[in-house]
Parts: structure tokens; C-alpha cells; sequence
């Protein structure tokens, strides 16, 4: 999977500033010049409360990490691995310190090219950071070897490989080029364009989407795989009730249902046939569903990543040039890789549908080979 691991070095990182300026009071210093830094650092984030307490915190808001003070105390959980030599991870408190150690490590050496948004959620004040400097991140790791071999079946694109991650001295070694197996849209004809704008235009979209979903899945043949993009995407139980959408799942029992589920027996049953459907957020890559274990894949929405995401608005507002390469690449290889879960073989045959006329038209363009194009209007 080496466009996921070249996706990882773009660090995203949440700080809860109130929960760990808790855990440092619970600290009893050993040794000499502990309470100073934790006097320092609690000061600091009384500061950061304080101030955002007095204006407001703006979500949407992005700071350099020099315009704050989260650089200062990041620096001062690192000095001289004081504090590092305090902790015992086995305590709660202790634990979460070591958490926000592992933070100011990873951001230690890009402070340079570190941005942040602020949050409040349940009276804790939270830090989200971010480094969007990905080509210097990576040719740390590039310095230390000769050579690399990338492998993946959906790679970035030559722009993204070159703009966004720097690398210019590379070859490409194709195998497998001809996609397993074959793909058939199953047309409702009720789909339309599911974008944020849309959706966002009227009330009643949320509702005509909301149906046309139910459709989707109950017209699927079966077994289906029901890649959700987002939680939201589902109902809640008052719209179940309200627009009579008995055949689908609601939000809240998709989070239920994967957060019981620690070993992955819900794939295991499905692929078993002990049910129908598989609603996931989590089968994008690493499982796969070939021959009738999967007839039919369900989007819910083209798999655009969440443009209010902490890195996708620093990115744009850093790097504008370089954003909407890499943000259409990476939908465009979330949407291969959904698609494959259920093509392993050329014998393998699976119907796609979705509410979204976005996700029939990438089938089309990957039907006449061109896989490699994004649906026009991503957002």
C-alpha cells in the first residue's frame, strides 16, 4: 500500500490542551527542574484558555504554530527529556502525557511548516495540528536508504508523485495493468450529482437523497458491500421514522456495531452469508470479497476526503497550487480501491451502485480506460 503510506506523512495531530494540563498536576517530580517546566507549561496553557475564552475560538481559523504558544510548550515537554523521564505510562495521567510527548516529537523538526485550528468540545479546549510539508517528511526517510520499491495497485499521479511529495528520480515497473474482472452499473434512475453544494441547496435534497439511497440497497443483488464515506451519510433514527426508510441501517447502529466489533467478525459472517449486507466505513483496503461472497458494491457518496478536515484547509490555504491535485488523487484512488474489495479475479463479476451520479460516471470512465480521470464538480 504505498500510497497510504505516502498519505501518512501528511501528520495530523489533536491536543487536548485542558486534559493535559490535568495530567501534569497529577506528575510528582522526582527531579530537579520538573516543577519549573510544568509551572512554565501550565502557564502557557492558561494563556491559550484564557485568550480563547476572551475572543472566541473560529474552527475554521488557521495559525501558524509561531503564532501561538503551542510551539513553546511542545518545545518544553521535549527540554532535556525531563518530563519524559517523569512519566510512567501505566498511569492514566502519566499516559495522556506521553501521548502529547509523542506530539511534540513528531512536529519537532516542521515547526517551520506546522499550522493548527482550535476547538472547544465539552469545556476542553483542543489544538489540532498539522504539517503539510509532506516532500521534506519523506526525504528524511529517502535519505537513509539507496533505493526504494513502491508498490501499489492505485499509485498517486505523476503530479502529485513530483509536486506534492518531490520525487523526480523514480521509474515506473507496470504489472497487471488490465483490471481483474468486470464491473456493471445497476442504474435506478433516480441518481443525481450528491455533492456538499447540492445537498446544501435545499432542505429537501437531504430527503430525495435519503430515498434514493434506500433504493440503491434495496435493488442491490445481494450479498452487497455498502461502503459509507461518511456517518452522516446515513439516517438518524427520527429520519428512519420519518421518511419510512426501514431497510436501511441508521447512524448510530453503524457506530455501535463497529465499535463492538474489535476482531472484525462482521466481515467474517458476511462472507459466511449469515447476512445480506455489510454497511462499513472500514473496508477500503486490506479485505477483500471476491467470487459471489459479494454481488453488488453500494457507494453512498464519491469518496471525497472532508474538505473541513484540519489537513485539507491548511493544505489549501499553504500549498493552492498542489490542492486540488492531490485532493481529486486521493478520491480518485479511494474509489479504485472500494471498487476492487469485491474484483480479485477476471472471473469476478460485481454490480456498483449509488445515489450519486458521480460514482456511475467514474464506472463509466474506468469501464473505456479511463480510471485515471476525476468526476467533474468533486465537491
Amino acid at each position: 500500500e504505498a500510497d497510504e503510506f505516502l498519505d501518512s506523512f501528511s501528520t495530523q495531530s489533536e491536543l487536548n490542551l485542558t486534559r493535559l494540563r490535568n495530567a501534569l498536576a497529577h506528575i510528582y517530580p522526582e527531579h530537579d527542574g520538573t516543577v519549573e517546566i510544568i509551572d512554565r507549561v501550565d502557564n502557557l496553557i492558561k494563556l491559550e484558555v484564557k485568550n480563547k475564552k476572551a475572543i472566541g475560538v473560529d474552527e475554521d481559523k488557521i495559525f501558524h504554530i509561531n503564532d501561538t504558544n503551542i510551539k513553546k510548550i511542545l518545545s518544553l515537554l521535549l527540554k532535556d527529556g525531563i518530563i519524559e523521564s517523569e512519566i510512567s505510562l501505566e498511569d492514566s495521567d502519566s499516559s495522556y502525557v506521553g501521548k502529547a510527548l509523542e506530539v511534540a516529537k513528531d512536529f519537532e523538526e516542521f515547526f517551520s511548516d506546522t499550522y493548527l485550528t482550535y476547538k472547544i468540545y465539552e469545556d476542553n479546549l483542543y489544538a489540532n495540528l498539522v504539517t503539510t510539508n509532506l516532500s521534506k517528511r519523506l526525504q528524511e526517510v529517502l535519505d537513509k536508504n539507496k533505493a526504494f520499491v513502491f508498490m501499489s495497485g492505485t499509485l498517486h499521479s505523476k503530479t502529485v508523485l513530483e509536486e506534492v511529495f518531490g520525487i523526480t528520480n523514480y521509474s515506473f515497473v507496470e504489472a497487471e495493468t488490465s483490471p481483474p474482472g468486470t464491473i456493471e452499473i445497476d442504474k435506478t434512475g433516480k441518481e443525481f450529482e450528491c455533492s456538499y453544494k447540492y445537498l446544501s441547496s435545499d432542505k429537501d435534497k437531504r430527503e430525495q437523497y435519503l430515498n434514493v439511497l434506500s433504493v440503491c440497497i434495496e435493488k442491490s443483488k445481494k450479498p452487497s458491500l455498502i461502503h459509507i464515506n461518511a456517518f452522516s451519510d446515513l439516517p438518524n433514527e427520527e429520519e428512519i421514522k420519518k421518511f419510512a426508510l426501514n431497510n436501511l441501517l441508521s447512524r448510530d447502529e453503524l457506530i455501535q456495531q463497529q465499535k463492538e466489533d474489535k476482531t472484525g467478525k462482521l466481515v467474517l459472517k458476511f462472507k459466511e452469508k449469515l447476512f445480506d449486507s455489510l454497511y462499513t466505513t472500514k473496508c477500503s483496503r486490506g479485505i477483500d470479497f471476491p467470487g459471489n461472497s459479494c454481488c453488488s458494491v453500494v457507494f453512498t457518496k464519491y469518496p471525497n476526503p472532508n474538505s473541513q478536515g484540519t489537513f485539507w484547509k491548511v493544505l489549501k490555504k499553504t500549498h493552492p497550487n498542489h490542492f486540488w491535485d492531490f485532493y481529486k488523487d486521493k478520491a480518485r484512488r479511494e474509489f479504485l480501491q472500494r471498487i476492487y474489495r469485491a474484483l480479485r479475479s477476471p472471473e469476478d463479476h460485481v454490480f456498483v451502485l449509488s445515489p450519486d451520479s458521480r460514482v456511475l460516471d467514474a464506472v463509466r470512465e474506468l469501464q473505456v480506460g479511463k480510471g485515471n480521470q476525476t468526476p467533474k464538480n468533486p465537491l
